[in-house]
């Protein structure tokens, strides 16, 4: 058993934000396709992604994890 959301965060105010819509998966595949639909804000903006996965293997475990920021313009 697992589940696997995924959340586009933004960079406002001096803090990371979430943005746009979380994204969820149930499969306990190794490899997850997902992506989520959110547009870019008006302006230059850092944006990053956000991984929390909780799974059952005898117990649960959760891991939350954040990628590295990118810098956008539009």
């Amino acid at each position: 058993m697992a589940s696997t959301v995924v959340q586009l965060q933004i960079y406002q105010n001096g803090a990371w934000r979430d943005f746009g819509a979380s994204v969820a998966s149930a499969s306990t595949q190794p490899n997850l396709n997902i992506s989520d639909s959110a547009g870019k804000a008006e302006g230059c903006w850092e944006y990053r992604g956000k991984i929390a996965r909780s799974a059952f293997h005898v117990n649960w475990d959760d891991t939350t994890k954040t990628g590295s920021s990118i810098t956008l313009c539009r």
